[in-house]
């Protein structure tokens, strides 16, 4: 099974325009063949005003979810832990400024 994050929306997933920005992260578990995925947790942001998360990726080892968030230039990192997500004391990190971020590889 993969595990997979979105930053989503409360209530989860509803992303209409004038909506308010996300401010939960929810990991889900792909759990079949065609995709189908399941909710395993959900993570509110420490600060969410302004954020704005654009992209999600777990580190290779499944242990780290980093989080672009494009309204502030900034990057957030939770540890997982099960089907649960905590925001690390370090977060979120700034970028470099200028910075335009709309993605994110991790390695």
């Amino acid at each position: 099974m993969e595990q997979v994050a979105q930053a989503a929306s409360e209530p989860a997933g509803r992303n209409a325009p004038g909506a308010a920005p996300p401010a939960a992260v929810a990991l889900l578990e792909a759990i079949d063949r065609d995709g189908t995925l399941t909710l395993l947790g959900s993570t509110p942001f420490r600060n969410p005003t302004g954020l704005g998360p654009v992209d999600a990726r777990l580190s290779p080892d499944g242990n780290t979810l980093f989080v672009v968030d494009g309204g502030t230039s900034q990057v957030s990192a939770f540890r997982v832990h099960g089907g649960s997500l905590t925001e690390l004391p370090s977060s979120p990190t700034a970028l470099p400024a200028g910075a335009t971020p709309f993605g994110i590889v991790v390695s």
